[in-house]
């Protein structure tokens, strides 16, 4: 029997953890169903769908990829010997008008002559992670043994129907 005296935090904790579990079943059900958009522009959920596609499945969307990366990694690796090698005019040649635009010929020569432009061939990076769209991509890379944990990340972009670097960074 209830006392006048308690103040039902019982009844708040019960009441509130009831609320979560029907989010989150909710949450389940919208998450695993197709959403369709109806002519008047409502949206419902079709739990009839049939769609049984892995919505995972790596295997197709690498090989495409890797196809897809072969001209941007292979400019990456030229443009990175040519740095390597001290080729600057070459590498600084590929880089986008963008780059360029906020990078002078000068910063550029001053930026990979010094710390990791030195130590390492960034050309023999195996660029294992790539996206690649119609006129922009992004490579990404371990660096090596002497920065373990580190990532080079390359973005690019396509001017005059020509891949060009747009800058890259350490991660």
């Amino acid at each position: 029997m209830k006392q006048y005296t308690e103040k039902g935090a019982a009844h708040i904790v019960l009441i509130a953890v009831v609320i979560l579990i029907v989010v989150l079943l909710g949450v389940f059900i919208i998450k695993n169903s197709s959403l369709k958009i109806t002519k008047d522009g409502q949206t419902v959920v079709d739990t009839n769908s049939t769609d049984t596609s892995p919505k995972n499945d790596k295997s197709d969307s690498v090989k495409k990829t890797d196809d897809d990366a072969k001209p941007v990694r292979d400019l990456v690796k030229e443009h990175f010997k040519d740095v390597y090698n001290r080729d600057l005019d070459a590498a600084y040649a590929v880089t986008c008008d963008y780059f360029r635009d906020f990078t002078s010929r000068e910063d550029f020569e001053s930026i990979v002559g010094e710390g990791i432009f030195k130590a390492i061939d960034l050309s023999q990076i195996d660029y294992s992670e790539a996206d690649v769209a119609s006129s922009q991509a992004r490579l990404r890379g371990k660096i090596g043994p002497l920065m373990p944990d580190s990532k080079l990340e390359v973005d690019f972009l396509k001017e005059n129907n020509k891949w060009c670097i747009a800058g890259y960074r350490t991660l």
